[in-house]
Parts: structure tokens; C-alpha cells; sequence
């Protein structure tokens, strides 16, 4: 199998299979605690997918907790949405920082790669200043 990294914009609330089980009018399976903390998921609208519960006009389905917050962050505000791509940047800029103190790249990409670093290093200290002028 490929792997894959996804974007898609969703509505989400935290709440326990039992909960969930109870909405969708389904028993909980036997097998699994109706106390464990998932989060219903509701995605955009898609004109090629049905909504598959009346109370929704996307499609609905369930994710766990600990899956649904690594996978996701809130993104209601402008400061929020600043904070995610700040922190996502801050960790490629970890990670190439690694790579070429550790000589993990080829010596011929190096260059560029410090540049880029450079670069990535700069736009991180921009979006640091929007998020402080933003919370003041």
C-alpha cells in the first residue's frame, strides 16, 4: 500500500461510542465499551457522496480520540489556523535542521537545503509575529 497525507476541512464533536451508537440508532457492539471517547466526524459536502443521516448534509462516521487528535486541529479562527501553520513549519524546520546537521542529505543538495532552511526560518519568525499581534 501507498501512503498518503490528507487536507480536508470537517466539523467534529467529542462525545463516547455509546452516544454516537444511541444517534445512529445501532447497539454497541458487545465486543467494545460504549464509555470510550470518540469524536463524531461530519464531512464537507461532496455532490458525489449521500448524507447517511438525516440530521447531516455531509457524510458522518466516528473516529477515536487519540486517532482524531493527532489528525486534526482546530481551525475555527484566524488564530487558530495561524498556530497550525506555524506549528506544522516549525516541525519541517526540525526535521531538516536534523537532516543536515546529522549529514543525512546528499552533500549536493546541501546548499539549496541551507537556504531553504534559511528561508522556512524567516517565514516561521513572520507568522510568530501575526499570532503575537493577533493575541495583543
Amino acid at each position: 500500500m501507498k501512503e498518503f497525507i490528507g487536507t480536508k476541512k470537517i466539523k467534529a464533536v467529542e462525545t463516547t461510542k455509546q452516544e454516537y451508537c444511541d444517534y445512529r440508532g445501532w447497539e454497541v457492539p458487545e465486543d467494545e465499551d460504549p464509555r470510550e471517547e470518540i469524536y463524531l466526524v461530519e464531512y464537507e459536502v461532496d455532490p458525489l457522496s449521500k448524507p447517511n443521516h438525516t440530521n447531516h448534509k455531509g457524510y458522518i462516521s466516528m473516529s477515536p480520540k487519540h486517532v482524531f487528535e493527532d489528525a486534526y486541529k482546530p481551525a475555527s479562527t484566524f488564530l487558530d489556523r495561524l498556530h497550525v501553520e506555524a506549528s506544522d513549519l516549525y516541525e519541517k524546520i526540525e526535521k531538516l535542521t536534523h537532516a543536515i546537521e546529522h549529514k543525512l542529505i546528499p552533500e549536493s543538495e546541501t546548499q539549496i537545503l541551507k537556504v531553504q532552511l534559511d528561508v522556512m526560518r524567516t517565514y516561521f519568525g513572520i507568522l510568530a509575529s501575526r499570532i503575537n499581534k493577533a493575541k495583543n
